[in-house]
Formats: C-alpha cells, sequence, structure tokens
C-alpha cells in the first residue's frame, strides 16, 4: 500500500501543481496585436459567412502561466482597477494561473490597424478578460536545467520560460527550492507565489 501511494503522489506532483490560498481577480488579457478578418472569410461546410472574426497574437487560454504586465498605459483609471497579465516571457514577476477560456473581446476593433497597440487595445477595449490565480503559495515539480547542478534546498529559482525549466538565480528569483539537483534534468520540488520568492517584482 505504502508503495503505491508513494508512486501516485509522485506521479500526482509531476503532472499538477498543488496550490493554497491566494486571490482570484478578473483580469485583462495582453494578447498582442489583433488581426480582423472580415468579408465572406467563415464558412459552416455549406456557406460562407460575412462575419468578422479576429486572431491574436499571443493568444491565452485556460491553464495558461501569465505574469503582470506593465506599460504605461495600464493605469488604474484606464484598466477599471483590473490587472492586465500576458504570457510569462521572463525569468521574474508575480505569476498566475488563467483559470476560465475567454471568449469573447469587451469592444470589436473594426479593422486591425486599430488595434495594433497597447494603448489602443486598452482605451478601445478591444481585449479579453479572464479570471487569474494568483497563488499564495503553489508547489510543483519542475526540472532544472544544465546550469543548476547545484541546486540547494531553500535555493531561490528563476523559471526559464525559453526551456520551460528551473534555474538557480542567487537571490533574485520568485521561487524557493525544497530539494537539491546535483545534475541536469532532474525534477525539483518548487515553492512558488505571492508568498515564495524575495523578490516578487
Amino acid at each position: 500500500m505504502a508503495d503505491k501511494y508513494n508512486t501516485d503522489f509522485i506521479r500526482r506532483l509531476e503532472d499538477g501543481p498543488i496550490r493554497g490560498g491566494g486571490i482570484v481577480l478578473p483580469c485583462i488579457l495582453e494578447e498582442g496585436a489583433i488581426t480582423v478578418h472580415a468579408g465572406k472569410s467563415l464558412s459552416d461546410g455549406v456557406t460562407r459567412r460575412a462575419e468578422s472574426y479576429y486572431a491574436f497574437a499571443a493568444e491565452l487560454e485556460e491553464g495558461d502561466r501569465v505574469a503582470l504586465f506593465d506599460d504605461s498605459a495600464i493605469t488604474y483609471d484606464a484598466c477599471e482597477g483590473m490587472p492586465v497579465v500576458r504570457k510569462v516571457t521572463g525569468t521574474d514577476g508575480v505569476h498566475g494561473v488563467v483559470l476560465d477560456d475567454p471568449r469573447k473581446l469587451v469592444a470589436r476593433p473594426a479593422t486591425s490597424a486599430a488595434a495594433d497597440s497597447l494603448s489602443e487595445r486598452i482605451t478601445g477595449k478591444y481585449y479579453r478578460i479572464a479570471m487569474v490565480w494568483f497563488s499564495a503559495l503553489e508547489y510543483r515539480a519542475c526540472i532544472a536545467n544544465a546550469n543548476s547542478a547545484n541546486i540547494a534546498v531553500a535555493d531561490i529559482l528563476d523559471w526559464d520560460v525559453s526551456e520551460a525549466v528551473m534555474y538557480e538565480n542567487s537571490g533574485t528569483g520568485n521561487a524557493k527550492s525544497a530539494h537539491q539537483a546535483t545534475a541536469d534534468s532532474v525534477y525539483v520540488g518548487v515553492f512558488t507565489g505571492l508568498l515564495a520568492g524575495d523578490s516578487q517584482a
């Protein structure tokens, strides 16, 4: 029985995170430039329909990991108090998880040119909104990369989105290790979230 429990437990940690606490907020999704396709560009297999449809340069979906986005266009008043998030593109920052599948634009741009900058999208409300969970503390299994064969317990780590791995960052990251790593491509238990890192900026 103990062996079965241990195997199941390890598999769960590798397949998905365990989260506790935190806050869930509606957030504006920054999905990049919006391409507007108009005219008879849609078909149901029988007829061509003249409805416009919209493509996003960096589309977000339920379950995506996102980070707070910083730009001069993002003010409290312009965003009606909602934070703006985008796909994680760096190695630090306050991270969240998109909890629902964003469906419709608040307002629809008439042309691609009307929504090809963030300031235009914020001003015109050419964006989608989703609920995002900013976890107070999250525990998940991550792979350590080749530069992190010296991870010790409680080391501060960073998430390398380009390689989907954790690496040791000497005190400026937003995650902490629960295990040692002495080789490349081994699993490390990692605490992340608003309470985990010494720096969330």
